[in-house]
């Protein structure tokens, strides 16, 4: 979608292209309870998760095929479009639908919109050394029925000697002008909602760890997260060391299409004081202009 918003459709003459966005946006709060137990070498964990939902945007259909003829260029857009919304965004947004999260009053934090969701962990010691640990994360949805709309567009427009770029304002290279335009195209109607359900991106890890020294460890995990049908996942190796007063690491990941992250941590132990430092990525830290991601996290922890 977005190679047909900035080079335009030329290249797909005589194709047709999908524009379709999926969107799937939410906040909520959680309250949980959680519990573990020893067994030997084995260790287990649970939490039960409590959700309530605060705003949501979800699409169930996202239908949007662009055709363009190679006979006479001329374009045909066909949408099959259902968006949910809790609550009304027009309502909250001053009359604009919009493609982002409507802003939420703190009453909302209690809601009707309520769902269920659990982490489970699991720690095996295998000898002094070596440990292998597993977790599932945020493994639940919710239910939303409170003040929800529904969006729909189904229709198929023609136009006739255009380019999909004169379609668009001349300053439509940034993607919030490109995304009004296609709201416009897709001429929204509101209808009768209905409540629907939207389940959280669960992450699970699994992983090893290995004590090489009394103060030097070595480490393998595997991770991922499943964002609706779609699952991201990485690999990560790294080491670290404990001393005295500070501990330090350093790992490297694979994620995705971005196969050389460098990561570093640190944490300074002084009395109840910790100061710790860290990044997934040293190199992109010190210049984030010429990055495409880059983050760090530095903080205090007092322990008593």
């Amino acid at each position: 979608a977005f190679r047909v918003f900035f080079q335009g459709n030329a290249p797909f003459i005589g194709q047709t292209a999908n524009l379709g966005l999926r969107v799937d946006i939410m906040s909520y709060s959680e309250f949980y309870a959680g519990a573990a137990a020893e067994f030997g070498p084995l260790s287990l964990g649970a939490r039960l998760k409590w959700l309530n939902g605060l705003t949501s945007l979800h699409t169930e259909r996202n239908r949007l095929d662009l055709y363009t003829s190679d006979d006479v260029y001329q374009l045909e857009l066909t949408s099959d479009y259902l968006l949910h919304a809790s609550p009304d965004p027009e309502a909250l947004n001053g009359g604009e639908i919009g493609l982002e999260t409507p802003t939420f009053d703190l009453d909302r934090i209690i809601s009707r919109n309520s769902g269920l969701a659990f982490d489970l962990g699991a720690s095996l010691r295998i000898g002094e050394k070596l440990r292998l640990d597993a977790a599932v994360m945020d493994f639940g949805s919710i239910l939303w029925k409170d003040d929800v709309v529904a969006y729909t567009s189904n229709k198929t427009i023609s136009y006739e000697g255009n380019t999909f770029g004169s379609l668009f304002s001349e300053d439509s290279l940034s993607l919030e002008a490109s995304l009004d335009t296609l709201e416009d195209l897709l001429g929204f109607e509101e209808v009768a909602g209905e409540s629907y359900r939207t389940a959280l991106p669960w992450h699970f890890q699994a992983g090893a760890r290995y004590q090489v020294l009394k103060w030097l460890d070595v480490s393998g995990v595997f991770f991922g997260q499943m964002r609706g049908e779609r699952m991201f996942s990485g690999v990560s190796v790294g080491g670290n060391a404990r001393f005295k007063v500070l501990e330090t690491g350093l790992s490297y990941t694979a994620y995705g299409n971005s196969l050389f992250n460098i990561g570093l941590h640190g944490m300074l132990r002084l009395g109840p004081v910790r100061l710790y430092l860290a990044t997934d990525n040293i190199v992109n830290a010190f210049r984030p202009n010429d990055s495409r991601l880059a983050n760090g996290r530095a903080g205090l922890q007092l322990a008593f």
